[in-house]
């Protein structure tokens, strides 16, 4: 019997609790991170056919969720623009131009911390990019190399089946947020014991499905054709 999303919620973020014991958190922590950096790259680089620039949407990880910051440098280092989401009113997200110096505070809306700088809604990440490499570039055009395309979309859950049926943490920001992102290749960031098979978890007909999974081991495409890159 499947578990209704508050009790699978709680099982879930006990199970991390668990999982991050104060001998071994430090370590892990690291070794997840330079895991998931080394993943999300395979798997930027599958979808941008190694040729990689332009945005990548991400989020900076909290508590006992997988770790992202090293991923960000890494995606950052590898020559695309990352931006990371913060809270506003009413369960919407912004966005915000990320790079490993940013001031963080805490978010007044959420148990999170944020970046300060402009706040800009999903549709004008392209735009701005576009401004900031012209400006940057001293009035010439950018190179075709790091094109403002939107990549990918990076969003944090507790599980996610074959299926792409995501568990989220039920605050209902990323559930009024995917819809506007459903054309963008989207993937959920979870450990290797939270993908699971199609059908174990709760969904509804308004939930948006992802296409990948992100995961210290593996890239996962999920959905009908799944299948899977496995470090090796």
């Amino acid at each position: 019997m499947i578990m209704d999303k508050v009790a699978l919620r709680a099982h879930i973020r006990a199970r991390r609790r668990a999982r991050a014991t104060p001998a071994s958190t430090a370590g892990t922590v690291d070794l997840d991170g330079a895991k998931l950096s080394k993943i999300t790259l395979e798997w930027l680089a599958m979808l941008d056919d190694g040729n990689p620039g332009g945005v990548v949407c991400a989020y900076l990880s909290t508590g006992q969720e997988p770790p992202t910051r090293n991923l960000l440098i890494a995606c950052a280092e590898a020559g695309y623009t990352v931006y990371v989401p913060v809270c506003e009113p009413d369960f919407q997200l912004s966005w915000v131009l990320w790079h490993p110096d940013a001031e963080l505070v805490r978010s007044s809306l959420a148990p999170v911390m944020e970046p300060r700088g402009l706040r800009l809604p999903f549709e004008s990440l392209t735009a701005a990019t576009d401004a900031a490499s012209s400006e940057s570039s001293s009035g010439s055009t950018a190179p075709e190399s790091v094109a403002s395309a939107i990549r990918a979309v990076i969003v944090p859950a507790l599980a996610v089946d074959t299926a792409g049926v995501r568990l989220g943490q039920g605050g209902g920001y990323y559930d009024r947020f995917l819809p506007r992102a459903a054309n963008t290749p989207l993937a959920a960031m979870v450990y290797d014991d939270e993908c699971v098979p199609a059908g174990s978890l709760p969904h509804d007909t308004l939930d948006i499905p992802v296409g990948y999974a992100l995961t210290p081991s593996a890239w996962i495409q999920l959905g009908a054709a799944s299948e899977h890159s496995e470090i090796q």
